[in-house]
């Protein structure tokens, strides 16, 4: 979660700072050059007060208050296609970027990040999400499933509902009770067929990871990804390890104030 804001906590220099690490300006060039894929698990906006303080409804029919996005918007823009520049990136929506609110959400549109769109390297996905890298099925989500479960069951860590909804082979249980989905009649696209090989969820307080085995032996490596904003930092997953060995590096600033 960049949560990129005009003003409030969004530091550019965090974000900068990451850009550099994966580009190999900074720290150890030969981990930056084993980067083959980027995945940033939504949130990328962070609403701003007086847009979290009008009803749903205005938001969506008074196209006034959108103008407070504008600038946000531009400056992830043009952090997001340096980024690009750099690997490929895969772009999620999250519960606070300007897209539906059901799931499974919607890419952002092209026309919000022009210049990200413009680069070869740049997709925008849906959330949840699911792909192939290097042979290996990567699955997760932007953190809402997890959220939602958490408010209305008691759980250790996030990394036991995680566990629990691949017991349950259903990635978001509480829909549609609790959470919006759109309303499929003749399939459940958020039932989990195969078992992935990396399964993860973003926008969370900390960063932990769990290593499972399924009933045919096969792997697959839980990662809760926490918020840039909370906790600027990269969660490094290396997919040609056997055990998918997972790291996070965490991007420090100095306050020079």
């Amino acid at each position: 979660g960049i949560n990129a804001e005009y003003m409030g906590k969004f530091n550019p220099l965090t974000l900068q700072l990451l850009i550099d690490f994966i580009s190999g300006h900074i720290g150890n060039p030969s981990t930056a050059s084993r980067i083959a894929h980027l995945i940033v698990a939504g949130n990328s906006i962070h609403p701003t007060e007086d847009i979290k303080s009008k009803d749903l409804i205005q938001l969506h029919t008074l196209g006034v208050e959108t103008t407070t996005l504008v600038d946000p918007m531009k400056e992830l823009d043009l952090y997001l296609a340096e980024l690009s520049a750099t690997c490929p990136i895969d772009i999620m929506p999250g519960d606070n970027d300007p897209t539906n609110c059901f799931l499974p959400q919607q890419p952002f549109h092209p026309c919000l990040l022009s210049n990200t769109s413009k680069q070869p390297t740049a997709s925008f996905t849906t959330n949840p999400y699911m792909c192939i890298i290097n042979g290996m099925t990567v699955m997760g989500t932007s953190g809402q499933v997890v959220d939602d479960i958490a408010k209305y069951a008691t759980f250790d860590s996030p990394l036991d509902i995680l566990e629990s909804t691949l017991n349950w082979r259903n990635m978001a249980p509480t829909a549609p009770d609790t959470l919006s989905v759109y309303p499929y009649t003749d399939r459940d696209p958020f039932l989990i067929q195969d078992l992935p090989h990396l399964y993860f969820a973003g926008n969370q307080n900390t960063f932990s990871t769990r290593m499972l085995r399924g009933r045919d032996n096969q792997i697959c490596r839980l990662v809760c990804v926490p918020s840039f904003t909370e906790y600027p930092s990269l969660v490094l997953v290396d997919l040609n390890s056997e055990q998918l060995e997972t790291t996070c590096v965490q991007i420090l600033t100095t306050d020079l104030s």
